[in-house]
């Protein structure tokens, strides 16, 4: 059958040209098919990699936002508990306030190391008679009697320098009694003055009488230890 194609072939040279380009063609589509498929594999991995690198983008995308919301939310409610927490010191402090200010007293307050206090409020409510400017009121030697602003200043230099606490009775030049309680909180230091009455007043007035006696004697036996001649005490 070759043969006789060959034959024929050779009397007609157009049938030979058109076998020759058909075996061409048909020897070329292996080739061809095999380039195509290697076209289309690279294309399809180059897609695959493009479609996993989004995937990943939106998966990481996604984790950021949940992350966020998770945040966003813990942050919501730490404000809503500080924020109720707020209002509770706010509505303790406003207590506070209004229980000081509805009882007659005097108030100072260090909040540093300065001789002066950085704070004087309060008032007696004619209860007591009492400087009317907190400088006249800091200057205790002015409006207090001098053992009373003496020790009142000693007291406040022991409390605001080891915070050493006190609560004893002073009295005015004209003659009030006053309960003197310094305490301290943290760096700051406070003193309260404020006027006494009933069983407290009592109180007080006995323990100013007994400090008072006690001051004289230890200037008595000052005086006595300075004296140039021996002194015989009787019991």
């Amino acid at each position: 059958m070759a043969a006789k194609l060959k034959r024929i072939a050779i009397r007609f040279p157009l049938l030979r040209a058109g076998l020759l380009a058909s075996s061409a063609l048909v020897s070329a589509l292996p080739a061809h098919a095999q380039i195509s498929a290697q076209q289309s594999s690279e294309t399809f991995l180059g897609n695959l990699s493009s479609n996993i690198i989004i995937a990943a983008f939106g998966v990481l995308a996604a984790g950021v936002v949940a992350a966020a919301f998770y945040r966003m939310r813990d942050l919501h409610g730490r404000v809503k508990e500080q924020s109720g927490s707020i209002e509770d010191l706010e509505t303790r402090l406003n207590q506070a306030e209004t229980l000081l200010k509805a009882e007659p007293h005097l108030l100072y307050i260090w909040n540093g190391q300065g001789e002066r206090p950085d704070e004087v409020s309060g008032d007696m409510r004619g209860l007591c008679e009492v400087p009317e400017t907190p400088q006249q009121r800091m200057n205790f030697f002015h409006w207090l009697e001098a053992q009373s602003a003496d020790q009142l200043t000693k007291a406040l230099t022991t409390l605001r320098e080891e915070g050493t606490a006190f609560n004893f009775g002073v009295r005015s030049r004209v003659g009030d009694l006053l309960e003197a309680d310094g305490r301290t909180a943290g760096g700051m230091a406070t003193l309260r003055l404020r006027p006494l009455a009933g069983e407290r007043q009592e109180n007080t007035k006995l323990a100013h009488g007994r400090e008072i006696l006690k001051r004289q004697v230890e200037q008595l036996s000052t005086i006595l230890d300075s004296a140039p001649m021996p002194i015989w005490l009787r019991a």
